[in-house]
């Protein structure tokens, strides 16, 4: 028989339930290999996510007094930040798709890159479809 332990505080007790109960449900959970590789294509995108927001910090630096560096800049080299920028950010969920189905690929024992590929255009189909059922729906996508 457990023996209890009054002097044990409430936070104590909580954890030791929470070990026992719900500590091997996520142990499984954390070693499915989707939600690795789903994991593990997120992380791959971070440099981009890096290399994004500094462009995108220098566009948008405060100067003071509503004004920001880019209203400082010549158009020329505003543009080319900005170019910079939605190529690493905007394409985001293409980076993220080839990343994830890359590492899927590899779990399954295929082709990082042939899984990659397959993943890209999987998202453009799907992509082109959404896009299409908005416009026939009347909406409008600005990318």
């Amino acid at each position: 028989m457990k023996e209890h332990n009054p002097n044990k505080s409430f936070n104590s007790k909580a954890m030791d339930w929470f070990e026992k109960t719900v500590g091997p449900f996520m142990e499984k959970l954390s070693t499915q290999r989707h939600l690795l590789s789903v994991r593990n294509g997120i992380i791959a995108t971070i440099p981009f996510i890096i290399v994004g927001s500094m462009f995108l910090i220098i566009l948008n630096f405060p100067l003071g007094d509503g004004e920001y560096l880019k209203d400082e800049m010549p158009p020329q080299v505003v543009n080319f930040l900005t170019t910079i920028y939605r190529f690493s950010m905007g394409a985001m969920g293409l980076y993220a798709a080839f990343g994830i189905a890359a590492d899927l690929g590899k779990t399954y024992g295929l082709g990082a890159s042939l899984s990659g590929m397959m993943g890209f255009f999987a998202y453009l189909v799907w992509f082109d479809y959404f896009s299409l059922t908005i416009h026939a729906m009347g909406g409008r996508i600005n990318i």
